[in-house]
């Protein structure tokens, strides 16, 4: 009787334990059901993408329901501040244009008067120089304001090697101005993006490889094999800081040709895309280097 007893009773604990944590699981799920899909919600959320806006449901429990009010205020709050530094910035970039222009037509005016002294003519010069990266430097930054805004949706099919040899065209008297030699290998491999953002991507690279090269005899290397682009060139004699390379106005040389702010753009086209750009230094060249197999169409 005590063995029946016994194994009775263990039975029933068994039974009960089982039930009970299943009671709790199931209360638990519906319980947190709403909290756990508010942070779905929250983790998945994109201020770059309006259209993905976050739409929370009411909740029978007063602490969510409070949750969601609180949450659904922080987000208007947020886009509110994030479309008014958008349209802030650009409308501080358009309206910088208007005035440059002006100041650069003035100077270029200036320059064309009889009677200017080498001083007076020198002075000009510097000021139609400073207005010119300004004005560079004022396009950069809307460009990058616009890469982060998600503004830039269509995308195409490109052909790699006749883009960058169209570029290369473009820097063909430049390159032979300063003497450098270049040596290219282009497979023929299409991508998918932007052609707005690949062009200024080629073009802030190239740039980057004549403005930092060597005064004279450089050497300029572009490779296009698969699905990985290299662009090297030869010139200072050290290699650049890995951790501040893509940061804004990071500068090794004090370069006046350069605004400080083209590897940025880079930097945020490629992570735009989710490319791997990665810099190195070896064999007297600075070469950087992007995997651009997530954008690839196809390997021709």
């Amino acid at each position: 009787l005590i063995e029946r007893v016994t194994l009775v009773w263990i039975g029933l604990s068994v039974v009960l334990i089982i039930t009970i944590y299943f009671l709790n699981k199931l209360i638990f799920k519906r319980t947190w059901k709403d909290f756990f899909e508010i942070l779905h919600l929250a983790e998945s959320y994109d201020i770059k993408k309006p259209e993905e806006k976050i739409i929370l449901r009411d909740s029978e429990i007063n602490e969510f329901a409070s949750l969601n009010n609180v949450l659904s205020q922080l987000l208007e709050r947020v886009e509110t501040d994030y479309r008014n530094q958008k349209e802030l910035t650009a409308n501080t970039s358009h309206e910088l244009q208007t005035p440059l222009a002006i100041i650069r037509s003035k100077a270029e005016l200036l320059l064309q008067t009889s009677g200017l002294n080498p001083q007076q003519f020198q002075l000009i010069s510097d000021i139609l120089h400073t207005t010119g990266r300004l004005s560079k430097l004022n396009k950069s930054l809307l460009t990058i304001s616009k890469i982060e805004s998600n503004q830039f949706h269509e995308t195409e099919e490109l052909e790699v090697a006749a883009i960058i040899s169209s570029h290369i065209k473009q820097f063909r008297e430049l390159i032979d101005k300063r003497g450098h030699l270049l040596i290219t290998s282009l497979d023929n491999v299409r991508i998918k993006m932007n052609p707005l953002l690949f062009d200024l991507l080629l073009v802030n690279l190239l740039g980057n490889a004549i403005i930092h090269n060597l005064k004279n005899n450089g050497k300029i290397v572009i490779n296009y094999h698969g699905s990985v682009l290299n662009i090297a060139n030869t010139g200072s004699e050290k290699a650049l800081r890995k951790d501040k390379i893509f940061q804004r106005y990071y500068r090794k040389i004090n370069n006046p040709e350069s605004s400080g702010i083209g590897l940025s753009i880079i930097k945020k086209i490629c992570d735009y895309y989710d490319i791997e750009i990665s810099y190195s230094y070896r064999d007297h060249l600075h070469t950087f280097t992007l995997n651009l197999s997530l954008v690839t169409v196809d390997n021709e």
